[in-house]
């Protein structure tokens, strides 16, 4: 059940139990058992932390589970990181809204429209920070770290200090712990050692 906009749906992730997570325009659906529902956010784009559909989201992205079934979310239009908890409780992890390139605490950091993310192994959050040309962590404490690329769109490899990107839209960890990177406008999978 449920119908959506092919153009509107953005991000997907699946459950160790088979349930599937969409984002779209404003929130995240939850497919369960074949029934779609709106699983967080709103009908209408904004900014507010909270309980399901009294969170609000801008054009959430890319989607990622934990193993403990929290979702986070790219929220591309907010310039924020989301974490969902099973419970539905929606949190910022990191962006304050500012667009921006700043390490730090979570919600002092500033990202320049994120798209893709993932988790690791130690629970560290990945962040293809789109429009800062650039890889970004997230530690389960809460610190935003650059990993590689340096806010300058361009192709360069090498050491992570120096390395260039163009607009990397999304991000994998191998099992080896190695993150690939879709680097969009070099037209390469990058991975980062």
């Amino acid at each position: 059940e449920g119908t959506w906009d092919p153009v509107e749906l953005l991000g997907i992730a699946r459950s160790s139990d088979g349930t599937l997570y969409v984002s779209t325009t404003t929130g995240i659906d939850r497919i369960q058992n074949g029934v779609a529902s709106r699983w967080v956010g709103a009908d209408a784009k904004g900014f507010r932390d909270g309980n399901g559909t009294a969170a609000y989201f801008n054009l959430p992205r890319k989607l990622a589970l934990d193993p403990q079934n929290n979702l986070y979310v790219a929220d591309f239009g907010n310039l924020r990181i989301r974490k969902v908890s099973p419970t539905r409780q929606v949190s910022t992890i990191a962006g304050n809204g500012i667009l921006g390139f700043t390490d730090g605490a979570s919600t002092k950091s500033r990202l320049n429209f994120p798209t893709g993310l993932t988790v690791d192994a130690q629970g560290n959050v990945i962040v293809a920070d789109t429009y800062n040309h650039a890889v970004r962590r997230v530690s389960p404490a809460g610190q935003v770290t650059t990993l590689a690329g340096n806010n300058n769109a361009g192709y360069q490899d090498g050491p992570a200090p120096s390395v260039m990107f163009n607009h990397p839209t999304d991000v994998a960890v191998g099992p080896n712990g190695r993150i690939y990177i879709a680097d969009q406008q070099n037209h390469r999978i990058r991975v980062l050692r």
